[in-house]
């Protein structure tokens, strides 16, 4: 990778979390979760509920060869992701 490639993927990561990706690894996108709630919500997509440690829930699709997710507490997840089910 040479310094200018650096810079521009730097600069697309960024922008990407400025737009509510938090963090990517591989090909799996934590996404901010009022953001997931609105593609969720635009796009009609079906997603899968998964308890986690600590009384939260993992809120997941797959799109194009990636992985988004999101992980609220159950409060949250019942007062944001209810209304989607």
């Amino acid at each position: 990778m040479t310094l200018e490639q650096l810079v521009k993927h730097a600069q697309a990561a960024k922008a990407a979390n400025d737009n509510g990706i938090s963090v990517m690894w591989g090909n799996e996108v934590l996404v901010n979760p009022q953001v997931f709630l609105e593609i969720l919500e635009a796009n009609n997509l079906s997603r899968t509920v998964n308890p986690v440690p600590g009384g939260n829930v993992q809120l997941k699709f797959e799109l194009g060869g990636f992985k988004y997710f999101t992980i609220v507490n159950t409060k949250t997840y019942a007062q944001m992701f209810e209304k989607t089910a």
